[in-house]
């Protein structure tokens, strides 16, 4: 992972973009927006243990995730 935290921001923005991308192809299959949302949420698991990482990592960083996008929905107004 780069140090630098543009290219932190650029591989993040990427990754979400591809997930974004992907859940509006089943969304588009009749998949319901909610369950294709959860299905990437919890990818934050397998994305883990594919890592070789502890998954239980994923369940605080979830919990932060949700924090930063709740603050970025609030000051969106």
């Amino acid at each position: 992972m780069p140090d630098n935290v543009e290219s932190v921001d650029m591989i993040v923005t990427h990754c979400r973009a591809v997930n974004v991308r992907a859940a509006s192809m089943y969304v588009e299959r009749g998949v319901e927006p909610i369950d294709a949302a959860m299905g990437s949420a919890l990818a934050t698991i397998d994305i883990l243990r594919a890592a070789g990482l502890p998954a239980i990592d994923a369940v605080e960083w979830i919990r932060s995730f949700a924090d930063m996008i709740e603050r970025d929905i609030l000051a969106e107004g």
